[in-house]
């Protein structure tokens, strides 16, 4: 090519692309910015208006975005597209900073560029809701009170008025208290409050009024007299008093469950008469307090019942046996103690030789390795029964009343005055069995006292305290009184019978010739073999009892669980044929099969401390097993915060420590297999609840959140700019949809560590962290209180680890059993399953049980597993590997009292009513009749929830989980699910026909009513 023709050329193309770039922006003009967003500077209740003016281009479309903070990379997300110039925000979190900008677009047109707002709007201020006055006083002293704000760093002003307009209105208190003394003694004026919060910077909130002035009265004269019965068989009785003075009045009877008036307070009669009928639950006591109302005047002061009323069987008062003194005047020994009531101090009177048991015992010393053991050198009672067998004649001494709740006793039985006892640590036990006396019903009780024959007057420290009280109480809460409760809970007392050497009567039950005297050893009722074989569910032939039914809550290697007192590592330090074999039970260590023992001074030599140990390590480390098998890593788990994109994306910040230091997670770690998982949760309006209190995750099958790997994201984290080895991971294939709320990230799932003695999973506990400015689900339950009895709970393989919180992340409302999903059951369970009228058989799923898998409710239902029984049992099916497998709850032996609920809630949490806003429970969902892939489809994420759910409503499905029972009840006269029915409630019925209202229950249930959750559920 010459010069010319390349000059020519280079000229024509440069033309040519000058015409293109012309043409495409003649094409792609860019869209007018609209105007700045005037966001309001404050807001006190996160509803408020964002507006902006037009763009100069016509018929623009604008895009506004929120997000909280001014870079706009947290929590961003679109909050209006359209024509308008205006929209309104609502349901914004109080404490939180939200910031608004704005773009214009148009088709075929480039958008113009974000134009933020010039501030954000803070959400803050928020009214007290309750002002508390008194609508009368006559003291011409009172208390002004009110509820704090949400707000963050509030104060309050409190004004007064004469007027109930607020003419003239005056500030009587600022500050951030919350409650205001108000003086004033001319009788006949009335004074009218009201409160707002302030804080520097802000307009104040709106005021909060009382809904009445306070008038200062005169009182009314109390009544004369209240007369209450001390006890009642059938709980309906008579509460009577005197009139009082001041006429034409009426009277106001409160009621509770404690002599201070704080427990289960109510107004139990409110009228002219002089008397009420009371209609009560049994087995509480009932106090009661009357004073006079009259128009015009204030209430006269209360006249306070001297007694209770004791409905029926009521449960005794704890006790406190306090030995003072030992004594020794002559060969037998003089005990003076004391017997007092727990809740207040008061003596307990009247106390007989009958009431008592006492007992005299020396530790003595094992040889050859043995373990020290009680031996008993007293036992005096006053009986003629034992083990119900008659003729038994026990030693009895004198017991003398001294007043005032003092007693001593006078052994019958001699002192010891020889070896092994002389020199040995002696104990006095002084056992209280359970009586009512003077008409004051109490709790069996023990007093025991430790020490030297040679010096009885020093109190030793409680000796051989190889496991504690407490221990026992953290599973057992209260269900340890052994014998029909005739014993207290405390293991020092067991103890003293529950020894090797202790003589008892053997009954031959249905073959008197078997009735034998033996020792608790030769039975296998020691202490230590006893409990060492209950709780691991022990079916040893050569025992009198079969133990093989028990349920034992956690690991058997949890051996410090219990053995946690001042000698507890006796278990490792001293072993024994009785402790060891008690769980070990299939060694003969007589004989020499399985092992090969002479003496106990032998063990130890093989079975060193260290090795016990290692040997009673769980793979993973608890509170009370804290090692970790040999080169295994403790894993850990945090997140930091979670925000979301512009595109709706969690954005998670996190880290995975190992032995305390965080991961590089830039690729997999070369002995670890497998990896956690976020899970992404959320809630959307379901059931005409605009904004659920729980998790539904809708649109995901089964309503389970949608799962991300961490390991598929190592390529993509963003590591900390200044903190080595913490990420940022975004979540791009889990987005949330739009419109959710209570949107929150878990993590959870685990590594497997491959060591050279095997692969070992390394369990974590899940976290689980809320959006940024997202309101966070509630808790209920307290995880520490779990852990008390499980130890450690690792939910579906150690997938899920000590977090309720993440429990309620796929056990929620919309999630019922699976195991209908698959058309093969396991042939076992189609024998010990039964579901409406038939047993349930193969290729049949409409004869397969279906729960709700919904957290409340199965736990509940597993929990209370035993006491809806056979006719309401609680079942279900899941499948695994294809196969479907039974699951009946009904043989779960829980270990504490059902009735005591704050021993997993927090508390208020099971009060009524529940939460606003909480979702129904689905009970079952497919009907009856449908194939498993018919069940499928209906678990699947666009069809669910649906109409042919079958549901129940948020309290019934609470108390139904135990309270399952069909047959009457004779105090309702109707079965306990129809009661609830019968109260508008809804019990495992058609989603379709309406979810029934709970507000019915408060009338009875709700907080010092008649039957009061709290109340009925008393011990």
């Amino acid at each position: 090519m010459n010069k010319r023709k390349y000059v020519y050329l280079l000229r024509s193309l440069l033309s040519l692309g000058i015409m293109l770039l012309c043409a495409a922006a003649a094409q792609a003009a860019t869209v007018g910015s609209p105007g700045a967003p005037v966001v309001p500077v404050n807001d006190p209740d996160g509803a408020y208006t964002v507006t902006w003016a037009a763009s100069a281009t016509a018929a623009a479309v604008y895009a506004v975005e929120e997000a909280t903070n001014l870079a706009f990379t947290a929590n961003v997300r679109k909050v209006y597209t359209g024509q308008l110039l205006t929209v309104d925000i609502i349901k914004r979190q109080s404490g939180m900073k939200f910031f608004y900008r704005v773009k214009a677009t148009k088709v075929g047109m480039v958008p113009s560029a974000f134009v933020k707002g010039a501030n954000p709007c803070e959400i803050d201020l928020k009214q007290s809701r309750r002002i508390i006055a008194p609508k009368d006083n006559s003291e011409g002293t009172y208390t002004v009170s009110w509820t704090a704000s949400s707000s963050v760093g509030a104060s309050y002003t409190l004004q007064q008025s004469t007027a109930a307009d607020f003419t003239g209105a005056v500030a009587v208190h600022k500050g951030t208290g919350l409650s205001y003394t108000a003086t004033s003694k001319l009788i006949g004026s009335k004074l009218y409050f009201r409160v707002a919060t302030t804080k520097a910077g802000f307009t104040a909130s709106a005021w909060t009024v009382v809904n009445h002035g306070v008038l200062i009265l005169p009182p009314c004269a109390k009544p004369a007299s209240i007369t209450v019965p001390a006890t009642d068989a059938d709980g309906n009785f008579t509460v009577t008093w005197g009139a009082s003075r001041t006429k034409g009045g009426y009277y106001v009877l409160e009621e509770a469950t404690d002599e201070a008036f704080t427990s289960n307070l109510r107004v139990a009669y409110s009228g002219v008469n002089l008397g009420a009928e009371i209609s009560r639950p049994a087995e509480i006591t009932y106090f009661y307090r009357v004073k006079a109302k009259k128009i015009g005047m204030a209430a006269s002061a209360l006249k306070i019942g001297t007694n209770g009323c004791a409905v029926g069987t009521v449960a005794g008062r704890p006790v406190t046996i306090s030995i003072v003194s030992i004594t020794k005047p002559a060969l037998v020994p003089v005990v003076n103690f004391d017997v007092k009531l727990d809740d207040t101090g008061a003596p307990v009177l009247g106390l007989a030789a009958s009431n008592l048991r006492i007992f005299g015992l020396a530790l003595i010393p094992g040889a050859n390795g043995d373990m020290d053991n009680w031996k008993q050198w007293a036992y005096e009672r006053v009986s003629t029964s034992i083990n119900n067998n008659t003729g038994l004649v026990y030693p009895i001494g004198t017991l003398a009343d001294n007043g005032n709740g003092n007693y001593t006793y006078i052994f019958s039985t001699a002192m010891p005055d020889a070896a092994p006892e002389l020199t040995a640590i002696n104990r006095v036990r002084i056992n209280l069995s359970a009586a009512t006396v003077a008409g004051v019903k109490f709790l069996a009780a023990g007093g025991i006292r430790d020490f030297k024959i040679a010096a009885l007057n020093v109190a030793l420290a409680e000796t051989k305290q190889t496991v504690t009280t407490n221990a026992c109480r953290d599973c057992h809460n209260g269900r340890t009184r052994g014998h029909n409760a005739n014993m207290n809970d405390n293991a020092a007392v067991c103890i003293t019978c529950h020894n090797p050497s202790f003589q008892w009567q053997r009954i031959g039950l249905g073959n008197p010739a078997a009735t034998e005297d033996r020792t608790m050893g030769q039975s296998k009722f020691d202490f230590v073999t006893m409990i060492h074989q209950i709780h691991s569910a022990i079916d040893d032939p050569a025992a009198d009892m079969s133990w093989a039914e028990i349920t034992y809550p956690q690991d058997m290697l949890n051996c410090t669980k219990c053995h946690n007192g001042a000698a507890a590592d006796l278990w490792k330090t001293n072993p024994t044929k009785e402790a060891c074999g008690s769980c070990h039970y299939t060694v003969d260590f007589v004989n020499g099969v399985n092992h090969v023992v002479a003496a106990n001074g032998g063990c130890k030599f093989c079975h060193i401390p260290e090795q016990i140990t290692g040997y009673h390590t769980t793979i993973n480390k608890t509170p009370n097993n804290p090692l970790t098998p040999e080169g295994a890593s403790e894993i850990t788990y945090e997140i930091y915060g979670v925000t979301v994109n512009g595109s709706n994306q969690p954005v998670v910040d996190f880290a995975i420590k190992r032995d305390g230091v965080r991961m590089d997670l830039s690729a997999q770690p070369a002995d670890l297999t497998g990896s956690p998982s976020f899970l992404v949760v959320y809630a959307l309006p379901q059931d005409g609840i605009a904004t659920p209190a729980d998790y539904n995750n809708i649109g995901r099958a089964a309503a389970q959140p949608a799962s991300v790997n961490v390991s598929a994201l190592y390529a993509t984290l963003v590591e900390h700019q200044t903190i080595n080895n913490r990420y940022t991971a975004t979540l791009t294939t889990a987005p949330f949809p739009v419109g959710a709320t209570l949107r929150a990230v878990a993590l959870q799932g685990y590594f497997t560590q491959v060591l050279p003695a095997g692969k070992v999973a390394r369990h974590a506990r899940g976290p689980v962290v809320a959006v940024t400015g997202d309101a966070v689900r509630r808790t209920v339950v307290d995880q520490d209180k779990c852990l008390k009895c499980h130890e450690i709970i690792e939910g579906h393989g150690g997938n899920r680890v000590n977090n309720p919180q993440l429990c309620v992340v796929c056990h929620n409302p919309n999630l019922s059993s699976s195991g209908r999903t698959v058309a093969t059951l396991a042939g076992a369970d189609a024998v010990t399953l039964s579901f409406g009228t038939q047993p349930p058989t193969d290729e049949n799923t409409r004869t397969w049980p279906e729960a709700s898998n919904n957290l409340k409710d199965m736990i509940h239902g597993i929990h209370g597993g035993a006491k809806r029984g056979a006719t309401a049992p609680f079942q279900f099916v899941r499948p695994r590997s294809g196969t479907s497998y039974g699951f009946d709850w009904s043989e779960v032996t829980y270990p504490a009292l059902l009735n005591k609920c704050d021993v997993c809630h927090l508390p208020g949490t099971c009060d009524l009513p529940l939460p606003a806003d909480v979702l129904a429970s689905n009970t079952q969902t497919a009907l009856d009749g449908a194939t498993a892939a018919e069940v499928t489809t209906a678990r699947s994420g666009v069809n669910l929830p649906g109409a042919d759910n079958k549901v129940s409503s948020p309290t019934a499905a609470a108390c139904a989980s135990c309270h399952a029972s069909t047959v009457v009840s004779a105090v309702l006269g109707v079965s306990p699910t129809d009661h609830m029915k019968g109260m508008t409630g809804t019990v495992n019925s058609l989603r379709s026909a309406g979810i029934g209202s709970d507000a019915a229950c408060i009338n009875c249930h709700g907080p010092n009513t008649i039957k009061d959750v709290k109340l009925v559920h008393k011990n």
